[in-house]
């Protein structure tokens, strides 16, 4: 993100003059940014340097502006810096490296070959008699845990690549006609052996300065990053041991699969959903919970003697009461009937089976002779038939489980993608999110008293994608793919071609769309570019001797293909021409070289151990 917002800011600097004309804008925006980055030079001195070096200013694409672009990560002015010394024989008599190992911008460590070099290796060197190519031992570069760097016996030439011979059993002042090759190929050799002890040291630019090449790094795996929870932060480590990365992969898929936002599950869960055709089907499941009432009345009829005197009264009254049979709860009525007397009396619940005439049960409604019955009962006494209606009530708490999702349960086609229960997220993409709601609690109440209820959950919301058995049919999109790449024509000034869809009734109807177009630039049939050729040496080495020892000469041409700039053929210095700007086909050229590196190799190599003839 940050280097796309850094090439936007050069766009929007230079675009912003060319507001009336965008067609003119777009052409030369094209042509700046192919000449500032079309190459792999230019890419690497405009855009990559600047971006992780603190030295190296960026510019906006015209030039006109230039500032400091580097991400956060720890830079260093001089990371590397190698120095050679060619002797009269053409050996390099010395080779010097100076490192700066922690990227503090201070050189804390040098490292000198111990022994001349005939040769340079793309990983190390090559050491011989003094001028001759004979009595070689090879080397290469290695670096220890704190990155500094030493050569150690190789093994053999097969431990190394790349070699030439410098000194003079090969030719005359290899060393200095070739300095910014053997220099390259020196530096690289030990960035190289650092590198592979720590991948995250950056290159960010590489300055010759006479016999030394200087190198700038950056510490990329210090820089500052948006972390996550998952994978490696330091995937370097499988470098040197890459059997360890099937053992993090599993670890990664075990850690990845209970997280239902990881890419691991987002994935599968994308694989799940392209197999067939899917339907999505909702459905819940809710704690139904109910107070019900039951009612239990009874009738007892009774004669009860009271004798004469207040003291027999609440006697009389318990006698009643014990007609009934059951203790009485709630409300009750009763019903008394004296010498052809009837009085409808009720009692609440404070009274419970005891006095039900105590101070505060309840109303005593009806008189006879200026007295409560009971009283006037218990006064003058004798017997009383008393008939008793009791109404006992008890609540009951219902509770039952309404689950709408059984079916899409126990059907094995449908799988659960995501679940919410009592507002909480416990199913995301196929996988658990392993967060569950806490016990909530809620109260519920009948006639006669309230209920306290709780419980781990009280609805769940459900979502399940069902696989419909079928693979997805493409026919109709087919058909009109079919007519429309079949009927588009470009008339230049206007693009035309038919539509084939089907409208909301799923009939087939045909559309025409004519769109104009705006005016076109002429353009050539191909890239115009141009050929050039520089002369080398070559003095490669390998186990049969270096080129020198099997070749008449050790001069050798290179040829490169340039893009023209302007109609110019961007020479470099020792390059000529071959062929100037123009388009090109050598297709038949480089044919005939990639057949004749085939045949070679096949005449090389047999791995049977039988020979065969070319092919």
């Amino acid at each position: 993100m940050k280097i796309a917002a850094v090439l936007m800011a050069i766009v929007l600097c230079v675009a912003s003059s060319y507001a009336d004309d965008p067609k003119q804008m777009g052409k030369d925006l094209g042509a700046a940014a192919t000449d500032k980055y079309g190459n792999k030079d230019g890419l690497k001195t405009n855009l990559v340097n600047p971006i992780i070096s603190n030295n190296t200013p960026l510019s906006t694409l015209d030039g006109s502006k230039s500032f400091n672009a580097q991400l956060v990560c720890p830079s260093s002015k001089k990371f590397l810096e190698v120095f050679i010394q060619p002797g009269a024989s053409g050996d390099i008599t010395t080779i010097i490296a100076n490192e700066d190992t922690n990227m503090d911008g201070t050189s804390d460590y040098a490292y000198q070959a111990p022994f001349p070099v005939s040769g340079v290796c793309a990983n190390g060197v090559i050491s011989c008699g003094i001028g001759t190519w004979s009595n070689c031992n090879y080397y290469k570069w290695v670096a220890d845990e704190s990155y500094r760097v030493t050569l150690q016996d190789a093994g053999g030439i097969v431990n190394v690549g790349g070699c030439y011979c410098v000194n003079n059993s090969c030719g005359s002042n290899l060393v200095w006609n070739n300095l910014s090759m053997v220099l390259k190929d020196l530096g690289g050799g030990v960035a190289g052996a650092v590198s592979a002890k720590n991948a995250k040291f950056t290159i960010s630019n590489v300055q010759i300065d006479g016999t030394s090449i200087i190198y700038y790094g950056q510490d990329s795996g210090n820089c500052s990053t948006v972390t996550s929870a998952y994978g490696s932060s330091s995937p370097d480590k499988y470098y040197s041991n890459f059997a360890a990365l099937n053992a993090d992969v599993s670890n990664q898929v075990i850690s990845q699969s209970g997280d239902p936002n990881s890419y691991y599950n987002l994935l599968t869960a994308a694989s799940y959903n392209t197999q067939s055709q899917r339907d999505v089907k909702q459905c819940s499941m809710n704690r139904v919970v109910n107070v019900s009432t039951i009612k239990k009345s009874k009738t007892a009829e009774t004669q009860i003697t009271c004798s004469a005197g207040n003291n027999a009264c609440s006697t009389c009254q318990q006698e009643v009461f014990s007609a009934l049979g059951f203790a009485v709860e709630g409300y009750i009525a009763t019903e008394m009937i004296v010498a052809g007397q009837q009085l409808v009396t009720w009692w609440n619940n404070g009274c419970g089976a005891g006095d039900p005439f105590a101070t505060g049960c309840g109303p005593h409604s009806t008189w006879i002779a200026g007295n409560y019955l009971d009283y006037y009962v218990c006064q003058t006494g004798g017997t009383m038939k008393v008939t008793v209606f009791a109404e006992h009530k008890d609540d009951v708490l219902n509770e039952a489980i309404d689950n709408k999702c059984q079916a899409l349960e126990s059907d094995p086609k449908c799988k659960l993608k995501e679940e919410t229960v009592d507002s909480v997220m416990t199913y995301r993409n196929f996988n658990p999110t392993s967060v569950t709601p806490l016990a909530s609690c809620q109260t519920f109440s009948g006639e006669v008293q309230s209920f306290n209820v709780c419980r781990d959950w009280w609805q769940k919301s459900r979502t399940y994608m069902c696989d419909k058995g079928v693979g997805y049919d493409f026919t109709d999109a087919q058909k009109r793919l079919q007519t429309i790449t079949t009927t588009t024509r470009d008339n230049t000034s206007s693009f035309y071609y038919s539509d084939l869809r089907q409208d909301s009734s799923g009939n087939w109807i045909t559309e025409s769309t004519n769109t104009l177009l705006p005016e076109r630039d002429m353009y050539g049939d191909c890239e115009i570019i141009c050929k050039v050729k520089s002369v080398d040496t070559d003095t490669q080495a390998a186990a049969a001797g270096n080129t020198s020892q099997y070749r008449q000469g050790t001069q050798c041409g290179t040829f490169f293909y340039k893009t023209c700039s302007n109609g110019s053929c961007p020479v470099g210095a020792g390059e000529q021409i071959v062929k100037d700007c123009q388009c090109i086909n050598e297709f038949a050229e480089a044919a005939a070289i990639v057949q004749t590196l085939r045949q070679a190799g096949k005449d090389m190599v047999c791995s049977d151990g039988t020979a065969k003839p070319l092919q």
